[in-house]
């Protein structure tokens, strides 16, 4: 009896050895080593008390924080520490709140990889809102780490993406928010051998593709249907220049399509369009221009000719026109009668995605509108606006 009750033990282990390898081998149950939390590194023998700043975007302008804390010595906690300090700030009391799984540096510490657990912003804002938390979180960096770096975002270790922000690459320390000046002529002339000018309107979207919600409408119907209007606007304001859509309805556009035909077509100028929606009812309007870092960028030898230039340089070539020409648009917007119901926000370099690979002066305008049709009350000054920046 004692040796069939060993022998029936033995067989009962065995049997759940391998169901519990049968459930591992097949992801049914995950072992996993314990992680150690960034506050339990923070609290390790190679750490000291500091006090660090922390920001965060409240309401319109950017609120600092300072906490005292276990300071760890190695750089790699020091970011960890940071980030999780950020996020916590940022997010409140939000149920499930955005983690970091690993933050790790390379190259003398001038490159920084951090990996979050999802993307630490909704799809649904707006660019202004997913920069200013992007430049919350680089201020926290520059002013207590290292200002020298750059900042890659990851989600699972893999590159982190974004409808609208291009994270193809790591972005500066330095942030966007900083002042630059561009010298260009703040008007587009006529290329050779040219009768008019042609421009070329990016509704955001496709077949593919809804964007964004904005009153029960989604983003990808608004932005054509505003670019159509925009198109009879502008040409029957002035019959030089020609407007040229880069799709149509229930078309699928692939990535750099839009930018890729505009070059081809050798348009004078390349304009995204976007929406999200807003509590306010006056019509908000944002003017981009791609931007990558905006204390080099601008003293960067801008490229000239049919040279090869990869993609994500090809804004180099008419970055101070598109600087000017933004400028000078939304300068042109706050004199028009007909928007002085609307905000109009100072224009900005960012990097956008939808910008990517275009050569020819580029823009990129985001309306923040409470009704779908609220873009009416800024169709005629846009248009009129766009016509002025050509000679």
């Amino acid at each position: 009896m004692k040796k069939e009750y060993i022998i029936g033990l033995i067989c009962g282990a065995c049997f759940c050895a391998g169901l519990l390898w049968y459930a591992w081998h097949h992801d049914i149950v995950l072992i996993m080593p314990r992680k150690t939390s960034v506050f339990e590194v923070a609290q390790s023998e190679q750490s000291s008390k500091q006090s660090v700043r922390v920001y965060h975007w409240q309401e319109k302008a950017m609120a600092q924080e300072t906490i005292n804390c276990i300071w760890p010595h190695d750089f790699d906690g020091q970011v960890s520490y940071l980030t999780q300090a950020w996020l916590d700030v940022a997010q409140g009391d939000t149920k499930k709140p955005v983690t970091v799984e690993r933050a790790v540096s390379a190259q003398a510490h001038n490159e920084l990889f951090i990996s979050f657990d999802r993307v630490p912003w909704d799809k649904d804002w707006s660019v202004e809102r997913k920069i200013q938390i992007i430049e919350s979180y680089l201020r926290i960096l520059r002013e207590n780490v290292s200002n020298t770096m750059t900042v890659r975002f990851l989600v699972h270790n893999e590159p982190m993406q974004d409808a609208h922000i291009d994270l193809s690459r790591g972005l500066p320390a330095t942030g966007f928010s900083g002042e630059y000046s561009a010298h260009a002529q703040s008007c587009i002339t006529r290329q050779n051998g040219k009768q008019g000018y042609t421009i070329v309107l990016d509704p955001s979207g496709d077949g593919a593709t809804t964007g964004r919600v904005v009153d029960e409408v989604f983003e990808r119907g608004l932005s054509l249907q505003f670019a159509q209007a925009l198109k009879a606007e502008i040409e029957k304001m002035r019959s030089d220049v020609h407007v040229v859509l880069s799709r149509f309805p229930g078309e699928k556009v692939d990535p750099l399509q839009s930018v890729s035909f505009a070059n081809r077509l050798q348009a004078d100028l390349f304009v995204g369009i976007g929406f999200y929606e807003q509590q306010h009812p006056s019509v908000r309007m944002h003017t981009y221009f791609y931007l990558y870092n905006p204390q080099m960028d601008f003293l960067r030898k801008q490229p000239t000719g049919p040279d090869f230039i990869p993609s994500q340089d090809a804004y180099l070539v008419s970055l101070s026109l598109s600087a000017c020409c933004a400028r000078s648009l939304v300068d042109g917007l706050k004199t028009q009668p007909q928007a002085a119901s609307s905000m109009i926000d100072k224009s900005k370099g960012v990097p956008l995605i939808s910008l990517v690979g275009a050569t020819m002066p580029s823009l990129y305008f985001e309306f923040g509108i409470h009704n779908k049709t609220d873009w009416n009350f800024v169709l005629q000054p846009v248009a009129k606006s766009l016509i002025e920046l050509f000679a």
